[in-house]
């Protein structure tokens, strides 16, 4: 099994509008830590597979079907591709295109268009990156659990899932080239009246991830 991982940033300009929350009434000025694009790609046998995860409030059908036409053109490949977003509140407005305020909308006028090409043109570049990085790994599976995180937020009596996965792949020199985060939960810890540019749970979880394991990329 082969794995490799590349990272970069998608940290909007400001001023700009949130996603996530109809209660806000302003634009963000502050960044309170960057947004980024994430890559894995795992090669196995004949099966090559590219995961991209972004610190997004969403992405929609139509940038997965963008992004993979631009993949196979550059690649000069077709890989399978997988595609999520992090569901960040701390990300432009628009991103996904049908939610406008975190309302749904048919309206467009609100995409940020030459954001939306900077995000495709940074998860092409990650993609082309992680295959680049493909070297041999292991997979190494863990699963704890976290109290005091979780809850039902419509019905608190109700039972959660406090489980967190954690999958690093380790090199061949025995160091975490990078791996996977997932825990089942609305990753929102970040007050809706905050006006900053954030990655919220999700992106501070990965860069301490990525900070106890030098040189490594994790995804959420």
């Amino acid at each position: 099994m082969q794995a490799g991982f590349f990272k970069a940033d998608i940290t909007p300009m400001l001023p700009c509008v949130l996603g996530g929350y109809a209660c806000r009434s302003d634009h963000a000025r502050i960044i309170a830590s960057p947004l980024s694009v994430r890559a894995m790609a795992v090669a196995q046998d004949e099966t090559l597979w590219v995961l991209i995860s972004m610190d997004l409030l969403g992405v929609s059908e139509r940038m997965v079907q963008e992004l993979r036409a631009r993949l196979k053109c550059a690649c000069g490949t077709d890989p399978y591709l997988s595609v999520i977003a992090t569901h960040t509140h701390g990300a432009p407005n628009g991103l996904p295109e049908e939610l406008d305020d975190g309302l749904w909308t048919e309206e467009r006028s609100h995409v940020p268009q030459e954001y939306v090409e900077r995000v495709l043109c940074q998860a092409v570049r990650c993609a082309q990156g992680a295959l680049a990085a493909l070297q041999p790994v292991r997979p190494r599976w863990r699963v704890t659990e976290c109290d005091g995180l979780y809850a039902n937020r419509r019905n608190p009596d109700l039972p959660a899932d406090r489980r967190v996965h954690l999958l690093e792949l380790i090199a061949r020199d025995g160091s975490c080239a990078g791996g996977l985060v997932h825990l089942g939960c609305h990753p929102t810890v970040v007050d809706p009246l905050s006006y900053h540019v954030t990655p919220d749970m999700s992106g501070y979880l990965t860069c301490r991830l990525e900070q106890q394991h030098p040189d490594s990329i994790f995804l959420f």
